[in-house]
């Protein structure tokens, strides 16, 4: 699809955080293009790529038979508290073992969770992010709080016909389907307004970065592209960590992002290997 005109904007807020001092921008590099997702989650937690396994297969469900060190094991030796919290079925995806490999203390998924809200068939990344609130709100202060999130409310199909908020005006025809992946990214977007807001509150407490991908976020004529398709973006934002330490985030790997958080939060990082942003 080629460029092309809306009705209402659908990345509002997350464009407004480019004039933001305590955030940096740009675009990543994944190994999936629509899904498959656990493979990325693969990337960023282990600092492995998926250049060396099969063309595919999936990590999760093929390979991760036993513990796994990484981001959450680099952390929990450091006395951090970690949570993984997907809101879908524990056993997609063998997250139910893998996360428990991977040295996380506990796994929250849909079967854990009551009175949540969906929007079209999944549930709304607005109750998602209350729900880390909620959950921040209720940790062990003794300890520095981690959260790995996968949201679920933006997966296919999108052809529900259960919202549109989003409309293409400048081309004729009907998009329905595209207009409703446009619709629930923005509902995505003011969401994540809402969570950043909250995140403001604590710039003076001891809280890891947060990093926001929108994973298989199209780019406009990239289909055309090989490698433009694998791209997506990308967005980390300070809350008490040393962001200058990340030199840039104009463009890199997905398995490279965790040690550039480890890096800007100056924590010791022996289960990561250590690779340099691409600029």
């Amino acid at each position: 699809m080629e460029k092309f005109e809306t009705d209402k904007e659908y990345l509002s807020f997350e464009n407004s955080m480019k004039d933001d001092k305590n955030t940096i921008q740009g675009n990543v590099y994944v190994s999936t293009i629509g899904t498959g997702t656990s493979n990325t989650e693969y990337e960023f937690l282990t600092g492995n790529s998926m250049a060396f396994l099969p063309i595919g297969s999936n990590a999760y469900t093929l390979y991760e038979k036993h513990t796994q060190p990484g981001f959450a094991m680099t952390l929990s030796d450091q006395n951090y508290s970690t949570t993984a919290f997907h809101p879908y079925y524990k056993e997609n995806w063998n997250r139910v073992n893998t996360y428990q490999y991977m040295n996380f203390d506990r796994y929250i998924g849909m079967e854990d969770i009551t009175n949540y809200q969906k929007l079209r068939n999944y549930i709304s990344d607005e109750w998602d992010f209350q729900h880390i609130i909620d959950l921040y709100e209720q940790r062990d202060t003794s300890k520095p709080f981690f959260m790995f999130n996968v949201t679920m409310q933006n997966h296919s199909p999108y052809n529900t016909g259960l919202l549109h908020d989003v409309h293409i005006t400048s081309m004729k025809g009907d998009y329905p389907q595209t207009e409703e992946y446009l619709s629930v990214i923005r509902r995505s977007d003011m969401a994540l307004e809402q969570l950043v807001n909250y995140s403001r509150m604590f710039l003076s407490q001891r809280l890891s970065s947060c990093m926001v991908t929108i994973n298989h976020l199209l780019k406009m004529n990239s289909m055309k592209n090989s490698m433009a398709k694998h791209s997506t973006n990308l967005a980390m934002r300070k809350i008490n960590a040393d962001i200058s330490l990340i030199s840039s985030c104009g463009l890199t790997m997905i398995f490279q992002v965790a040690q550039s958080l480890i890096s800007a939060q100056t924590i010791s990082a022996p289960y990561l290997r250590k690779t340099q942003m691409l600029s």
